[in-house]
């Protein structure tokens, strides 16, 4: 679904969904918020990691959510009277908004606003979402059981199936939301020259790529540290996550598709459940959700090879070391530990 967005819209909401070019879209337009006022556009400042990535608005619309809709407006309300004052529409990017439809356009100051949002397909969807939940959120089951999980509810999860899109839809009517596919042809949309447009800002030059998914050989790897005792990994987490991640950014090969990383039954059962909810977001948005084709790569990224990358920084290296075998020490008989105590012994000195 294409709707122009009126001349008289003066909040601007971009929702996602996940993993569909976000975090490049907040660093842009962060970077550019000077720039962006003198064409009309406000967008609030918000915090940046050290590799460039954030969760843009999130936090303001977190408090709003905690505040309750009445409360919640007015700290919705302050930026966008900042934007009036410099005679600017209001620009908000925040990914986390996406599951809670609902909540966030009771929260608005305003009926005059557009909601701009990029679906992608599930079964492309599922792989990010794993990717994430070993980067961001310490999840420790590998990518065959979270795929096991979903066949066994029998039910596509909200996060990625795009349930949220109808609820969004029922919340805003079609004259103030835009819902575009992720990929067309095979390949990602740069999103953040699709949003320039559509908001009426010039055209510019593609921005380098940022927050990209962990290789697989980092992602196993995480997803071994991700077993460390809490109180040993809240003393890591940190910083291994920005160095995987701006190794991550720095590694231009292929990340592989569902078709690639599980077996051909399991994805067919998989594009079962979720064929449903597909076919009915293609009918009433009227989008073809493409999926990502997979481009093979001859580079085999293992877990050693990352920890090689890694260990190069002596410090951080003997730091790593020193957790993984404070684990051990305590839960000897770990096979996730014997194993993350062999990967890490590589490079050693």
């Amino acid at each position: 679904m294409t709707t122009l967005i009126s001349p008289d819209t003066e909040l601007i909401l971009h929702v996602g969904a996940p993993k569909t070019g976000t975090s490049a879209v907040q660093r842009h337009f962060h970077a550019q918020a000077d720039v962006l006022r003198r064409h009309g556009i406000h967008y609030p400042h918000h915090h940046l990691d050290a590799n460039g990535v954030s969760g843009g608005h999130g936090d303001l619309l977190a408090q709003a959510l905690a505040a309750g809709p009445i409360a919640g407006r007015q700290a919705i309300a302050q930026n966008l009277a900042a934007a009036r004052r410099a005679e600017c529409r209001l620009l908000l990017s925040a990914e986390s908004a996406f599951l809670h439809p609902q909540a966030i356009v009771a929260t608005l100051p305003t009926s005059r606003f557009h909601v701009i949002c990029l679906a992608r397909h599930p079964l492309d969807a599922v792989v990010s979402h794993h990717n994430q939940g070993v980067k961001r959120h310490r999840t420790k089951r590998p990518l065959r059981r979270l795929a096991a999980m979903i066949l066994a509810a029998r039910e596509p999860p909200r996060s990625l199936s795009g349930e949220p899109l109808f609820e969004w839809r029922a919340c805003c009517g079609d004259e103030r939301l835009t819902v575009l596919p992720y990929v067309v042809a095979g390949v990602p949309v740069d999103a953040t020259a699709m949003l320039r447009e559509l908001i009426g800002l010039p055209a510019e030059a593609p921005a380098g790529q940022v927050n990209r998914s962990y290789t697989p050989g980092a992602v196993e790897l995480k997803r071994l540290v991700n077993h460390l005792p809490t109180k040993l990994l809240d003393a890591v987490d940190g910083e291994f996550d920005l160095r995987l991640q701006a190794d991550a950014d720095s590694r231009q090969e292929p990340r592989p598709t569902l078709t690639e990383l599980l077996d051909a039954d399991t994805c067919a059962a998989l594009d079962r459940v979720f064929r449903p909810t597909v076919d009915r977001l293609e009918a009433e948005f009227g989008i073809c959700l493409g999926r990502d084709v997979a481009r093979p790569t001859t580079t085999i990224d293992t877990a050693e090879a990352v920890w090689s990358r890694l260990a190069d920084d002596p410090v951080f290296a003997a730091r790593i070391r020193a957790v993984v075998t404070a684990a051990r020490a305590a839960e000897s008989a770990s096979p996730t530990f014997r194993e993350l105590s062999r990967i890490i012994a590589a490079n050693h000195g």
